[in-house]
């Protein structure tokens, strides 16, 4: 017998774009799926990249002196940064990861359309990164106002910035009273120090007769 070879049926049109939609779904369904995969993955290297920069960029250094004298030099937080920018993306998240880092407390100026991002990175980083209570503050004011306050506030011993505002913001903080104000702009991952105020500590035993009763204060009478 003469076996017979019958035609593959091509599937009906609606049937060919039923299996191209199923397949699309498929392929959308696996990116979500690696994105929260490797997202926490992306996060946690940042979070231990930024650990051995603070390591190494903040760490109590050694300086030179005399015979009978220590000299160290020690880097701690400026106290309160603010940030000024339009939007809560990648990079000023970045910035704000290295103010915190470096030991400041963070105050954050931003549109009202950004406002809801940050407080939703600000609570991701306390309960999952174990940032304290306060230490990152959303200002909730007028965007324009809020940029006017940190200016004008003595108690903001640094500011980090869009390029945008530059101009503006040097002659403000240039006409504040007091020390000198510094504007940072772009990434200082990098450059940690920048955002840490110095402290040197001075240790003279000869000064003391090396006599180690006398730089504990205790009488030996």
């Amino acid at each position: 017998h003469e076996l017979q070879v019958r035609p593959r049926a091509e599937p009906a049109p609606r049937a060919r774009e039923q299996h191209r939609a199923r397949r699309g779904v498929g392929r959308r369904a696996r990116e979500r799926h690696r994105q929260r995969v490797d997202q926490p993955v992306v996060e946690r290297v940042q979070a231990v990249a930024l650990a051995a920069q603070v390591r190494t960029q903040l760490a109590t250094q050694s300086l030179p002196g005399p015979t009978g004298e220590r000299n160290e030099l020690r880097l701690h937080g400026r106290g309160v940064v603010a940030s000024i920018a339009t939007v809560a993306d990648a990079a000023t998240q970045a910035q704000w990861q290295a103010v915190l880092a470096a030991g400041n407390t963070l105050l954050v100026a931003l549109p009202p359309a950004a406002r809801e991002q940050a407080d939703g990175v600000r609570i991701y980083w306390q309960r999952a990164g174990g940032l304290p209570e306060g230490t990152m503050q959303i200002i909730d004011a007028p965007f324009d106002a809020a940029v006017a306050a940190i200016v004008a506030d003595d108690r903001v011993h640094g500011v980090i910035a869009e390029p945008g505002f530059v101009a503006a913001l040097r002659t403000g903080l240039a006409a504040r009273r007091g020390a000198i104000v510094p504007l940072w702009v772009g990434d200082l991952s990098a450059s940690l120090w920048r955002l840490a105020a110095e402290q040197t500590l001075t240790v003279n035993t000869a000064a003391a007769g090396g006599n180690a009763a006398l730089l504990a204060g205790i009488n030996p009478a």
